[in-house]
């Protein structure tokens, strides 16, 4: 997908002005960057839930503009900030609506359309709940239910608003963690607006940089996140630091940036092993590596050691949340997407 010159305003206010991006296939990309940069707006244009007042938004070659919804949605998913269901709605009904693209109105699931219902189901770990009413889950259960909804629309293109917003951290990493397993598994292009800097940094293979409705940087986030880019970008010090080959930024209390204005010196004091003070403090509770870093069996990280591995793909298998019973991904059927049966055939070759 590519953002060409994109322009758009809500009435006499300029939001967005000349906005370039690219999304490259397979890869997950987050745009980040401070509240009212247009990040929410970005996101509805390439999602066609608005129309740029200038520029254009290509999906492999074509306008989007120019595509039907159904044909959209066949081939771009997506999953909203805020997303509201009938309470006494259950699991598998909401996410039958995912085949929605593909059946005419008022007609009965086809074969294939169970068979993708129950693909998704599997995938998110939502399969053990499926007839339970949508009211009775937790955050976390119902953002998976959502995530199983729009991967029965069977597209390569997964757009995600927020997807860890009133989650707790728990919640939070189990999202991240399946949305990076889609994109490593399955191959899914993954598109993410996230306000969690670290979040950003640890799952991306790109991220975009969004200030006063422009693009600041786009490109890796541990080449691109640096104290300078991030105090340009928020407007705020923050200390970036590297942990086992990972960014992350921490946020500066009074204290420290009272110091630092008033040019005290912040060397490392003893016994930190060359580390500041607030180095010291944070280091050992950093728990943001990515999973193949933890799999690695890196020392200091809490759990760290090998990671179960599927039968099918010889990748991570995903964690168990609550209620769920952990184990390897079962083997890719003939009926999956293309680019899952693909994307398993050519690992097991």
């Amino acid at each position: 997908m590519e953002v060409r010159d994109v322009a758009f305003a809500y009435g006499k206010n300029r939001v967005l002005g000349g906005v370039c991006m690219l999304v490259e296939q397979g890869k997950v990309t987050t745009v980040m960057g401070p509240n009212g940069c247009g990040k929410s707006t970005l996101f509805a244009l390439m999602t066609k839930n608005l129309q740029p007042d200038r520029g254009k938004v290509f999906l492999r070659g074509r306008n989007i503009a120019a595509m039907g919804l159904k044909d959209f949605a066949r081939q771009v998913s997506i999953v909203h900030q805020n997303n509201t269901a009938a309470d006494d709605m259950t699991v598998e009904q909401l996410v039958e609506l995912g085949r929605a693209p593909y059946r005419k109105p008022m007609t009965d699931l086809g074969a294939e359309d169970a068979q993708l219902v129950d693909w998704a189901l599997q995938v998110t770990g939502t399969d053990a709940y499926r007839d339970r009413e949508l009211v009775r889950l937790s955050g976390g259960q119902r953002q998976r239910v959502w995530i199983a909804m729009a991967l029965a629309q069977n597209t390569r293109i997964l757009f995600l608003d927020e997807p860890t917003t009133y989650l707790d951290v728990r919640y939070q990493i189990e999202i991240l963690d399946l949305v990076r397993r889609l994109n490593r598994e399955f191959g899914m292009t993954i598109v993410m607006v996230l306000h969690d800097i670290n979040q950003a940094i640890a799952y991306s293979d790109v991220v975009v940089g969004l200030k006063d409705g422009a693009v600041s940087f786009a490109g890796d986030p541990n080449d691109l996140v640096t104290h300078e880019s991030m105090r340009d970008l928020y407007g705020v010090d923050l200390e970036v630091m590297e942990t086992r080959g990972v960014k992350h930024v921490l946020l500066q209390g009074p204290d420290a940036r009272n110091a630092a204005l008033a040019g005290a010196p912040q060397g490392p004091a003893p016994g930190h092993d060359g580390q500041t003070p607030l180095q010291a403090a944070f280091a050992p509770s950093i728990s943001n590596a990515p999973a193949d870093a933890l799999a690695e069996g890196n020392p200091g990280v809490a759990g760290a050691g090998a990671l179960p591995e599927t039968a099918t793909t010889g990748k991570p298998a995903d964690s168990a949340g609550p209620g769920e019973a952990a184990g390897p991904l079962r083997p890719v059927p003939a009926w999956a997407p293309d680019y899952a049966r693909a994307e398993a055939q050519r690992d097991a070759g």
